[in-house]
């Protein structure tokens, strides 16, 4: 009787065990293991974007890609494609620094066919308290095959419930947040709440976006950044990554994020104006960039963005046009001999009190 219980027991749990891994295999609600069937399709409930995307520019091999925060996140890679005639991911990490960009841009240098890097800067991932966050792993990046990934995407609970809600999300034709196959964000949220609410709706992220960003370590509520030197770490990440991509005779091009105007302002109020223009002297040092955040027609309209800092898909598409066919109509190519007459001119931007 007891070796009875033993083998039945020791049958269900091989049974439940097999099910159980089975099922997360066959949903695959992070994208691992690239299975995109009418039954999961939809992956809305992936662990991070870190993890993810990783998986999904391993598979669609681009040529071109899209890199920095989620800043990036909105501009549509099939935009892109018309200029560089191949394919495009939009690898954006949400809330990103330099040193977690560097990472992701020197495998992409090492590991794949890359040819193209469109860079997103933003001054807050200077900030020195910044830290690589839980999700990101160098082994990830290093290794053929991590197999971290592969325990956390079959033999644990999370994954168990993110693949039931997966199934559920495509049961009921539930719309995708992130079109994971190009990387772009939909801002599906921000697009609901606008459409039901208007410009109340709008006016509510805004306010919350600069409350977030003041009190925010990480982004500029840290007092480290107000103290210039303290970034010069990051310049050597971004020198490393120019001479890399020189020498691999690839194509960089570096701008920096339109951000709404009061964001702007909260940087010269929170008394982190210094660092931000030795931020934009040092990085026309090392390469020149295109900038938008001297043009009030773009950042001055909150019509243009979805929250503080995010434009949308419209503003994406100039910037694209911009650093492309080099329209000076709406942003300013950063040089040497420029960057200070620029930094003026955003100083009064700061200053003013409209």
């Amino acid at each position: 009787m007891y070796k009875k219980w033993i083998l039945n027991f020791l049958i269900y749990g091989v049974t439940f065990c097999i099910l159980f891994t089975g099922f997360n295999f066959l949903i695959d609600p992070y994208g691992v293991f690239g299975h995109t069937n009418r039954l999961s399709k939809v992956k809305n409930h992936i662990a991070s974007d870190r993890m993810t995307k990783f998986y999904y520019i391993k598979r669609e091999k681009p040529k071109t890609i899209l890199i920095g925060t989620s800043r990036i996140g909105v501009i549509n890679p099939k935009y892109v494609e018309k200029y560089t005639k191949d394919k495009v991911y939009n690898l954006s990490l949400s809330g990103s620094s330099i040193e977690e960009q560097y990472e992701y841009i020197k495998f992409l240098i090492d590991k794949t066919q890359v040819k193209n890097i469109i860079w997103g800067i933003d001054f807050f991932s200077f900030n020195p308290d910044s830290r690589l966050p839980f999700s990101f792993s160098k082994k990830r990046l290093k290794k053929d095959l991590y197999m971290g990934d592969y325990r956390d995407s079959l033999f644990t609970l999370d994954a168990f419930i993110a693949s039931l809600s997966t199934l559920k999300d495509n049961i009921r034709k539930i719309p995708e947040k992130v079109n994971l196959k190009t990387g772009q964000n939909q801002f599906l949220e921000h697009k609901n709440g606008f459409r039901t609410q208007g410009i109340l709706f709008l006016d509510r992220k805004i306010k919350e976006g600069l409350q977030g960003y003041k009190k925010t370590k990480e982004l500029y509520g840290s007092k480290n950044f107000k103290y210039p030197k303290n970034i010069d770490k990051k310049f050597i990440y971004i020198k490393e990554i120019i001479n890399l991509c020189k020498k691999r005779n690839i194509n960089l091009k570096v701008y920096v994020s339109p951000i709404y105007v009061k964001t702007l302002k909260l940087i010269y109020e929170l008394n982190l104006f210094k660092t931000y223009k030795y931020f934009q002297i040092n990085l026309a040092q090392i390469t020149s960039f295109w900038d938008f955040n001297q043009n009030l027609e773009i950042t001055s309209n909150k019509a243009n963005f979805w929250d503080n800092s995010h434009m949308r898909e419209k503003i994406g598409n100039l910037v694209i046009d911009t650093i492309f066919c080099k329209n000076i109509r709406y942003g300013k190519f950063i040089t040497p001999s420029n960057v200070l007459k620029h930094l003026e001119k955003i100083e009064k931007i700061c200053k003013s009190k409209n």
